[in-house]
């Protein structure tokens, strides 16, 4: 904590005794000072700014949601047999912001007016007490009444100052609680004006943080199985998002005013855009913590199974008619399968000899026609052979179409005209992309490839043969990573599959790459310099490699 309004001496100007000094006007001098007071550590300008302004009060409303907690908590326990908060949630801010406020003014109107010196040390700390002290008074009196007396009598009737005298005299239960709120009051009341000539710092913030979260968390926990809160257990549940964003704004506001003031040059940028972008990022999610709090106070109970139940019906119903779909659409496209199949006669039965009728019968319901061999037999051929002719048809109908999609597919790979914008590009790309990244963070295991065919002598030049010798290394050092080179590989063709392996060496294997090319089909004649680059490039891709 520092004193506000008092000017850093270790920023003003050492006189000087040199006889130059005493030269310069006093003009001068005191323009020195404004000066390096104005970059003072302690120095507070005359018109704050918005953060300024806002800081104390985000504060005090922080301080008053853990105290309003332990309110809560004394009224689940049943603290002097408490039904009720010993005091209105609303009156620790009151007290707490209120008084800072009214400090604040009544100073800064008494400075106006000429009354103290702005520059004292220990200047007004009873700046106008009288009006402080009815005010005080006032309040308090606001405080008892929405108390204990408000359920039975109206804040303008004054039968309640009586009956509050009445108590106090004849020290009934009520006037306790009255002496409580007094105290109560001028505490709070006596720590608001005392932060008016304080700066908060963020190390205070955070020691309130720490504090506060363990008050709220404890009550929390010890009111968990209190049944006896009605109206403030959502309440008690929404205080601790509010606490958390309370303070997270008073702590970038603090931490955001601490260095403006302690660097010489202040923060770059408009302090304006600097608290506005501040406080909406952390506005924004203070509200989110808000409405998840008060979702979870809503939603959890112990028949919340049976709730999320009921609420999901019409989505299992939902549910119900897509698989029963799924199920009809699935019997329909098998059911030709299996009847085909139950055609085939995999045990054939014999033919059943029919006897001529012994007697004529003259009951039509019992005469039956029997029918000729031939066609019993042709029935017969065509169970088995249809289902045989069906299938056959249905896999020459899936091969065609595989051949169809396999000639596509090469066609579009010997396509070399490729759009920039055409989705099988990006498609292509997005694939490579992965693929680097997976053998990136999982490469693979080096596989055992064939001998190679016996090298055949290099001709040329020297200088040709010395890039040749270095490029059949580079395929050795390849080779013997798994990554051998294919048949009819083209140089290029390897050094793009190089470059998804091995990223790290792009520009070594580039030089090494084209140099060859340029000696090996282009027939070109290196000097030593090239040489020598191609050497280093080599010596570089085997360190990196």
């Amino acid at each position: 904590m520092r004193e506000k309004g008092v000017p850093d001496m270790d920023a003003l100007p050492e006189n000087d005794p040199s006889p130059a000094s005493n030269g310069h006007s006093t003009a001068a001098q005191a323009r020195r000072a404004q000066e390096a007071q104005d970059m003072g550590t302690t120095y507070v300008p005359e018109h704050l700014n918005l953060g300024e302004h806002l800081l104390p009060f985000v504060f005090a409303a922080a301080e008053a949601c853990w105290i309003d907690a332990i309110f809560i908590g004394l009224v689940a326990i049943h603290f002097f047999q408490l039904s009720t908060p010993f005091m209105p949630l609303w009156a620790p801010f009151l007290l707490l912001a209120g008084s800072h406020w009214l400090a604040i003014q009544l100073e800064r109107r008494d400075i106006a007016a000429g009354k103290i010196d702005a520059e004292e040390p220990q200047r007004a700390v009873t700046s106008g007490t009288p009006v402080l002290v009815g005010l005080l008074v006032l309040t308090i009196l606001l405080i008892i009444w929405a108390s204990l007396y408000a359920p039975t009598r109206a804040l303008w009737n004054p039968t309640w100052l009586l009956a509050m005298l009445n108590d106090i005299l004849l020290l009934q239960p009520n006037a306790y609680h009255i002496f409580v709120l007094i105290l109560l009051s001028l505490l709070f009341a006596w720590r608001g004006i005392a932060r008016a000539r304080r700066t908060i710092e963020p190390g205070e913030v955070f020691t309130s943080l720490r504090l506060g979260m363990g008050v709220i968390i404890f009550v929390i926990l010890v009111t968990a199985g209190a049944n006896q809160l009605p109206g403030y257990g959502l309440f008690l549940l929404g205080l601790l998002p509010c606490f958390l964003c309370l303070e997270l704004i008073a702590h970038a506001l603090s931490k955001v005013i601490f260095v403006r003031d302690a660097h010489a040059g202040g923060l770059l940028g408009s302090v304006e855009a600097q608290e506005r972008s501040l406080l909406t990022v952390v506005v924004v999610i203070g509200l989110a913590l808000l409405l998840i709090a008060f979702a979870l106070g809503l939603l959890i109970s112990p028949n919340f199974l049976v709730d999320v139940q009921a609420a999901l019906s019409p989505i299992a119903m939902l549910y119900n008619l897509i698989t029963s779909g799924l199920a009809y659409a699935i019997t329909f496209l098998l059911t030709p399968f299996f009847w085909l199949f139950s055609l085939i006669p995999f045990h054939f039965v014999p033919l059943r000899q029919f006897q001529p009728p012994q007697s004529v019968r003259t009951d039509a319901k019992l005469h039956q026609t029997v029918p000729p061999q031939s066609v019993v037999v042709t029935i017969v051929v065509l169970k088995v052979v249809l289902p045989f002719i069906f299938i056959g048809i249905v896999i020459f109908f899936i091969w065609w179409l595989l051949r169809r999609r396999r000639a596509a597919f090469v066609r579009r790979n010997l396509d070399l005209h490729e759009s920039l914008w055409s989705w099988g590009l990006f498609k292509m790309q997005l694939r490579a992309l992965w693929l680097a990244l997976w053998h990136r963070l999982f490469p693979p295991k080096a596989v055992e490839t064939q001998m190679p065919a016996p090298e055949e002598p290099i001709e040329g030049t020297p200088a040709a043969r010395s890039i040749r010798e270095i490029y059949r290394l580079l395929l050795r050092w390849a080779a013997s990573r798994g990554l051998a080179r294919k048949k009819d590989e083209t140089p290029f063709e390897l050094k793009q599959r190089l470059q998804e392996r091995l990223p790290d060496i792009e520009s070594e294997l580039g030089v090494v790459t084209s140099a060859y090319a340029a000696v090996r089909y282009g027939e070109a004649a290196p000097d030593q310099a090239e040489i020598a680059r191609v050497q280093q490039s080599w010596l570089e891709l085997q360190q990196k490699g």
